[in-house]
């Protein structure tokens, strides 16, 4: 069975570490309305846990309401996923 963590912190200077003691997989957040910019997931970031032979599973935020469901809500998911996708392409295509 694979191990994993989930994690609202950069882990990009510690994924060879975590690599190396066990861990298979980080889980982390793509989020445009944290408050907590480490929170998001950035392009160097998910290249570091690519190169440390990282999997990388990405969660957006939960909705906690039904006002989450609005039309609004639905561009900027739209945007967060397409932003996201484009993160994955350019690590799996290295």
């Amino acid at each position: 069975m694979k191990v994993g963590i989930s994690t609202n912190h950069n882990v990009a200077s510690r994924a060879l570490c975590l690599k190396q003691n066990g861990i298979d997989f980080v889980f982390r957040y793509y989020s445009r309305t944290t408050h907590q910019s480490e929170k998001r997931l950035t392009l160097p970031e998910a290249e570091a846990i690519s190169a440390a032979g990282l999997e990388l599973a990405i969660y957006e935020d939960s909705p906690t309401s039904l006002d989450y469901f609005s039309n609004s809500r639905g561009w900027v998911s739209t945007m967060t996923i397409n932003t996201a996708v484009s993160i994955f392409r350019t690590v799996t295509s290295s």
